[in-house]
């Protein structure tokens, strides 16, 4: 709603949904023309510092938030529009190797089913399949389940359980960044017996975040920092959860 209404005052009526975000004409001279304002005698810095208080002279009316306004140094736009050497550390980013580039569909040669078929059965596991033969989109949706009785033995093996797998998520969340940019999505959820790993996103590429979570997963490492961080919010969760009126009515009636 409130973009609709911004988009009312920016864009013809026929653009109203899409004016923001779909352009339909290649225009390289307005392309060219916001470049070209690009330069120092036009820059701007906003700086955002709680170390301020108490130094800026101006206040604002809506929020009362204090601020100050100040003069770029002259040496600073001198140097700026000079032939200075530039930081090796500022640079684009390396190519995201999780963008999807081949979006064709996989051949319609298997069976229509209602339901998932299992294709392998053995002592180490099974696994179930379903083509996707209605909605005809290059995606794919995985899901396995690593199931171990040892969770169950002991109260202190499903916190431990909890413990690593909360780890795990915070040491993914990194290296795994790329590929939810690449619109893949992944999830490691501690099940009642076992670890459950699901992603899903555009199949070409979707392999290798699998193979970064199973990486991850076989060397799987901690710091004391990262162990003692992970514990707090657990703590914190449990006993969120432990008051909560109807986990509490349900303990009492059990």
């Amino acid at each position: 709603g409130e973009n609709m209404c911004e988009n009312m005052q920016l864009y013809p009526r026929q653009d109203f949904l899409t004016g923001d975000q779909l352009l339909f004409e290649y225009k390289p001279e307005v392309i060219a023309e916001a470049l070209n304002q690009l330069v120092p005698q036009k820059a701007n810095l906003v700086l955002l510092s709680g170390a301020n208080e108490g130094r800026c002279d101006l206040k604002e009316k809506w929020f009362g938030t204090q601020y100050s306004i100040e003069d770029i140094e002259n040496s600073w736009t001198e140097l700026w529009k000079s032939n200075f050497d530039l930081n090796p550390d500022l640079h684009l980013p390396a190519e995201n190797k999780y963008i999807a580039t081949d979006f064709t569909l996989k051949a319609f040669d298997c069976p229509e089913t209602e339901y998932p078929a299992k294709i392998v059965n053995t002592a180490q596991g099974c696994l179930w399949y379903k083509k996707d033969n209605k909605f005809k989109i290059p995606k794919a949706y995985i899901r396995f389940h690593l199931i171990s009785p040892l969770i169950q033995k002991s109260a202190a093996n499903v916190v431990l359980f909890d413990i690593f797998v909360n780890i795990l998520t915070h040491n993914l969340a990194e290296p795994a960044y790329e590929a939810d940019v690449a619109q893949l999505e992944y999830k490691l959820v501690a099940g009642e017996h076992g670890l459950i790993i699901r992603v899903k996103g555009f199949n070409h590429k979707l392999p290798l975040l699998f193979q970064l979570i199973i990486h991850y997963l076989t060397e799987f490492s901690s710091t004391p920092a990262v162990f003692t961080m992970i514990t707090e919010q657990l703590k914190k969760s449990y006993f969120n959860i432990l008051i909560k009126p109807e986990t509490f009515a349900k303990d009492v009636r059990l």
